[in-house]
Order: C-alpha cells, then structure tokens, then sequence
C-alpha cells in the first residue's frame, strides 16, 4: 500500500479520473493525492490515470506500476499479503504444526515446513545426533561479556544452520525470582538490565546466520518449572514492566529477535498465549 502525491502544471482547469478500484485520486493544490491498497496478487499492477481539460479538448493518461507485496523486500507487507491468501485451514495448520518440532509447509504461499530445535545452549538434535554443549545461560551472563555473548550466539546459529535448523528456541530471559525454578540455569540471573544486554548481543549473534532466528522464552514471568501449567505469576504493572519484561522488550525493538514464545504459566490469571496485556498491549503495540 501507498499515499504518494502526482505534482500536475495545468494552464486550464482538469479533471482526473482512474480505471483502477485499488486506486484512489484526489485533486489538491501541488496536483493529485494517491492512496493504494495493498498489492497481495502475485504479479505486479498498472492503473492509468486519465486528465482532462473540463473543455474536452485536452486529454493526457499517466501509468501507474505497483510491485505485489508478495515480492516486496518489506517483511510486514509480505506477511500482510501472505494472510490475506491464507484460509482458516492453513492458519490453524501453522499454529498446530506438523509434529513436535515441525511447523505445516503452507503450498499456497510457498511457505515450507520449518525446524525448530531446543536451546538455548546447544542445538538439541531430534535424531540422537551429536552437537556441541555450550556453558549454560547464566554462565554466560556472569560473565559480563557482550561480545562473547554475539560469538556464542554465532556459534549457535551456525550448529543450527548446519543442522538445517529455522529456529532456535532461546534464548531464556525470565528473572530468576524462586531459587527453587528448575530452569534457573538457562535464564540469566536476576538482573533486568544484564538480561536485556547479554541477551541482545547472542540473539544478533544467532540472527546473523542466514536463515536462522531466535525464539526468546518464555514471555512472561516464567518463575516455577513444577507445576507450570497451572501456575499463576501475579505481579504488578510497574514491578512488571520494571523487572520482568525488559529483556523481552529490548531483544523485540533493539536486536530484532525473530520470534517470541509465549510461557507456559497465567500472569494475573490469564494464560500468556491468550493475556491481552502481554500478547496485544505490549508486544504488539507498545514495543512495535
């Protein structure tokens, strides 16, 4: 989609017209306003623009090219066009997946299935192949070390693109709030700022492999692994957004982290996948 404006010198005065439903044209001082829709086909678009004098006598036409979005180098239009060609069917597939660590190939947007391997230090192979075994998270994070935490994660992203790995679900980034939670030892310690950097510079070192995406887990306030499916985390807003979501929030805006899982606890009593402050309020439109 586009607003662009057409700069137009008349000596007499015109009317404007178009043959396209998908473009709207508007007389202003500089000449015409354009506003199109998205291009979501799979071959470009023209649109003629038609000027007339309003005496008839003079007629001039301007082509329009719009590009489909499906070819577009701008990740959000491509996925706008891609769910406008999706049914319910192929949605529910996506989210469903294939098997325990494959997504559903989508034919009808050329999307393929996509691999997705257990981290977040080492690749967790599926088919009891070998793979190196990295220091645990919270290691790492001791270590104070943002540019070791970039080679580590380039070290990771290139076992998983070995692998014909997508995605790697790590890194973990929940504070450690219980000395008791199982998974301790794969988050980063109790620190919201040395979370948010350490965390930042493994997900751009994973990411700058070709084809390889983090998975940053597990959002939000993930404190206990036993009894985690039934386990509410009820924290504040302030404390929430000042402790527990930083991490989350800087690896989104600053290192461009490809993907988010979601926990697998309630925060306030609300599942994560389905808590309109977490998934809509936040991570969608806050931290956009």
């Amino acid at each position: 989609a586009f607003t662009g404006t057409l700069r137009v010198e008349a000596s007499t005065d015109y009317e404007a017209s178009t043959d396209a439903s998908w473009l709207t044209v508007e007389r202003t001082a500089d000449g015409l306003r354009l506003t199109a829709t998205a291009n979501t086909a799979g071959q470009p678009r023209t649109a003629v623009i038609t000027l007339t004098s309003t005496d008839g006598k003079v007629s001039r036409t301007v082509s329009i090219n719009q590009d489909s979005e499906l070819y577009s180098t701008d990740p959000d239009g491509k996925a706008r066009a891609a769910l406008q060609k999706m049914t319910l069917a192929d949605k529910v597939n996506l989210i469903v997946g294939e098997n325990s660590f494959y997504t559903s190939a989508i034919n009808s947007i050329g999307l393929p299935r996509l691999f997705m391997a257990d981290g977040p230090q080492g690749v967790r192979t599926s088919d009891g192949a070998n793979a190196p075994a990295y220091p645990t998270n919270v290691v790492l994070a001791a270590t104070w070390n943002k540019d070791l935490a970039y080679e580590y994660g380039r070290s990771l992203g290139r076992d998983c693109r070995a692998r014909g790995i997508q995605f790697i679900l790590g890194p973990g980034v929940n504070i450690c709030r219980s000395p008791r939670n199982g998974r301790n030892f794969e988050y980063m310690g109790e620190d919201p700022w040395l979370t948010s950097q350490i965390a930042c510079d493994y997900i751009r070192g994973v990411q700058s492999n070709p084809s390889v995406v983090c998975m940053i887990k597990h959002f939000a306030a993930n404190f206990m692994e036993y009894g985690r499916l039934n386990t509410s985390s009820d924290v504040d807003e302030r404390t929430l957004n000042e402790i527990y979501l930083p991490a989350f929030r800087r690896a989104v805006q600053d290192a461009k982290v490809g993907s988010v899982m979601s926990g697998y606890n309630l925060v306030n009593g609300i599942y994560c996948c389905e808590n309109g402050y977490l998934m809509q309020t936040s991570l969608r439109s806050k931290w956009k």
